[in-house]
């Protein structure tokens, strides 16, 4: 748990601690980056340039979810609820970042992305929920260089020094997502890809050993902006739960 607070009930709890958990990423921390930078840049750019179209997707409200998210949530083995208040709204093609739906809020610059990454699929693999074929062993390890490389990308594919990165206590996202390992990192969005028209983005990272990895990308026009959306409509409403491991 991230904390207690006694004569609250369990929902009040949950929502008290998510509140603590975001007040606390105002006060960025630095990266402890465990790999060298020329490797992350050499990766930032080994996936960038690989083109990603997900563009072809416009789901409507009234729709399903796409097969895609469908096929990438079976094999990776996460639950999604479509959170109050929000409409499914076209992917964008980028070169930064897969993802494969997203949703926003009614007149306010505020949208979410998920992604989900099944271990040993390749996107394509996962997209057209076929057999993996990719031999790997996805460990906690191997995530958090993941996370950090992708973190990067979507922020314009330079390190940045102000970026900040915080774990989840281990029990909290073992309890609350269903995963081995879970971060929230703060990012100042530098490129119009992936970004759009938004400048700042809050990434959460949750992984499950030998299973998979999720991100979501919380994204509003300001840091402020963002901060006040996610304790009004994200913390508040229980939608910080949506993508979850099962």
């Amino acid at each position: 748990m991230f904390f207690s607070i006694s004569g609250k009930s369990d929902e009040e709890h949950k929502r008290l601690r998510i509140v603590y958990y975001i007040e606390l990423t105002k006060y960025e921390v630095m990266f402890t980056l465990r790999i060298t930078i020329a490797l992350m840049l050499a990766t930032t750019v080994a996936m960038a340039q690989t083109p990603i179209d997900i563009s072809v997707i416009s789901p409507k409200k009234s729709e399903a979810l796409p097969d895609t998210f469908q096929n990438v949530l079976s094999l990776g083995q996460m639950t999604f609820n479509m959170p109050k208040g929000t409409t499914p709204i076209p992917l964008v093609k980028n070169m930064q970042m897969h993802y494969e739906y997203a949703i926003k809020f009614k007149d306010i610059p505020f949208e979410v992305r998920y992604a989900v990454a099944p271990i040993g699929y390749t996107v394509a693999e996962a997209y057209t929920g076929g057999k993996g074929v990719t031999k790997r062993t996805g460990d906690e390890r191997l995530s958090k260089t993941s996370s950090m490389v992708i973190a990067i990308n979507v922020g314009g594919g330079k390190p940045d020094p102000n970026m900040g990165s915080r774990e989840f206590p281990p029990e909290a996202v073992k309890k609350e997502f269903g995963a081995d390992w879970g971060s929230t990192t703060m990012i100042d969005l530098q490129n119009d890809s992936f970004g759009t028209e938004y400048k700042y983005c809050m990434m959460i990272t949750l992984h499950k050993n030998e299973v998979a990895d999720g991100y979501i990308f919380y994204l509003s026009d300001t840091k402020e902006h963002l901060m006040g959306y996610l304790n009004e409509y994200i913390a508040k409403t229980g939608a910080f739960y949506a993508l979850k491991f099962k």
